[in-house]
């Protein structure tokens, strides 16, 4: 492996990406009845968009590739790192109410077309080198604003804030640690709160070299969402509070200037409150599988392109099936000092 490969482990990119709340409860799941959070993503440490590859075929030593520990070549003289970006995104998202039924699907309207803009920003630590691993230091915040494009849609505008604290350890094994906690919250366009929630969270990942310039993730986490809801919607406060338990395994490759990134990820979430109201949540389990597909272009250094494409399947003993599925066009600026 040729050391002038490796940018130091900062994860600068990753980190913008993945704060713009992609977690969001709407208004229509809360009518429905069907509350639901989403896991929010947290970084995958030891991974990150400013990881370089290797070149396919290279005999590379565990502790300096993909699928290893990496150590930055050129030590910086500042502490901290900082990071902001701003996205805009448009989505197209089939059954947008999360039904279970095709005449209900299509009574609601079918389909929904939202616009969010984004804005981020965090700190990290250079990483620090304990011998065996890497140890870095990240938290950060982002805001978004979601507008719904069609009429039937318009009341479901919401705000979306989230904070992240996580400490990240890459092994030289070639496994990545993370140990934090998250906090999201939803206001509608009154400014009014319908969801909050803590998310104490871990997680382990793998990055595995598979020749030809493709590169594996393997992701396990968990953790236990405590959570604040509506009381208009719900009896209790805390009716959605659950632990969580995901794993996925998603490749990228990178082809000419564009990086195909295809993930699967399959969760397990087991409800922890009794509530006797309209929303039984005692011993409800619900299990999601997700398919998707991500596609990005970096125009300069700080400016990218993507589209995506994800479905998702959801079983549950309590709560409704359903299936969905949405694609998306975004615009991302990022910074980085």
């Amino acid at each position: 492996m040729k050391s002038s490969k490796f940018i130091h482990l900062t994860m600068l990119g990753s980190l913008v990406a993945c704060f713009t709340l992609n977690a969001q409860l709407t208004d229509a799941q809360r009518k429905t009845q069907i509350l639901d959070t989403q896991s929010i993503s947290v970084p995958k440490a030891g991974f990150g968009a400013q990881t370089v590859r290797p070149s396919s075929g290279e005999n590379q030593d565990i502790t300096t590739s993909d699928a290893g520990m990496q150590r930055p070549i050129f030590l910086q003289t500042k502490n901290l790192s900082f990071f902001a970006g701003v996205d805009n995104s448009v989505s197209r998202k089939a059954n947008p109410l999360l039904l279970a039924t095709e005449a209900d699907i299509d009574s609601s309207g079918g389909h929904d077309f939202t616009w969010s803009r984004s804005v981020s920003a965090g700190l990290m630590s250079n990483p620090f080198d304990i011998d065996f691993a890497m140890l870095s230091f990240v938290g950060g915040g982002a805001w978004t604003k979601t507008t719904h494009l069609i009429d039937a849609f318009r009341d479901l505008d919401d705000f979306s804030t989230s904070a992240y604290a996580l400490a990240m350890i890459q092994h030289e094994s070639g496994w990545s640690y993370r140990i934090g906690s998250t906090y999201a919250m939803v206001r509608d366009k009154n400014k009014n709160e319908n969801y909050s929630e803590f998310y104490p969270n871990l997680g382990v990942s793998k990055s595995i070299d598979l020749g030809y310039d493709i590169t594996g993730i393997l992701d396990i986490s968990g953790g236990k969402h405590l959570t604040t809801s509506d009381s208009l919607a719900v009896d209790d406060k805390d009716t959605m509070e659950n632990w969580d338990f995901a794993v996925s395994f998603g490749l990228r490759y990178q082809i000419w200037d564009f990086l195909l990134s295809p993930t699967y990820r399959y969760s397990k979430k087991v409800f922890t409150t009794d509530n006797s109201g309209s929303v039984t949540t005692f011993n409800r389990v619900d299990y999601s599988n997700t398919l998707s597909l991500k596609i990005d272009y970096s125009i300069t250094e700080s400016l990218s392109v993507g589209a995506s494409y994800s479905f998702d399947q959801r079983e549950s003993n309590v709560a409704s099936n359903y299936k969905s599925w949405s694609a998306d066009a975004n615009m991302g600026l990022s910074l980085n000092f």
